[in-house]
């Protein structure tokens, strides 16, 4: 497990997005080194909370724009943000205060969830949305 790179084939081409995007890997990469220095456990769970608060902004502007575009795959794109919720919280429940569990298990999944996410899901929302004249 490594720090993940913002690269520019991650950028969607809506800044606000985009931000949004760089901003919830940054907080990734911080978790990241975080657990790899042995910062605190109330170190850790600030950064936790914050990604997990910053996330669900980050949702509410998807969906938002889904919802007054009236994006035909709303459904399954929202499902997947619900998925997500539901399986962060299993990680960071089952890690509990196993910091080297965390640092694998949890940096994992969210390094691949965000990746493919951003790389598939969002990346069809955004296409669908610049056809609809939101840039």
């Amino acid at each position: 497990m490594s720090r993940i790179e913002f690269t520019d084939d991650m950028r969607l081409g809506i800044d606000d997005i985009d931000e949004q995007h760089e901003k919830l890997i940054d907080l990734i990469n911080e978790l990241y080194e975080a657990i790899m220095d042995g910062s605190d456990a109330d170190v850790i769970d600030e950064i936790v909370d914050e990604a997990h608060d910053y996330i669900g902004y980050h949702f509410s502007t998807e969906q938002d724009l889904m919802e007054r575009y009236e994006y035909p795959e709303i459904d399954e794109h929202t499902d997947e943000h619900d998925d997500y919720i539901l399986r962060s919280s299993e990680h960071l429940v089952d890690a509990g205060d196993n910091r080297e569990g965390l640092a694998g298990d949890v940096l994992e999944f969210l390094t691949d969830w965000w990746v493919t996410h951003i790389g598939d899901t969002d990346r069809r929302l955004v296409e669908f949305l610049k056809k609809k004249g939101v840039a």
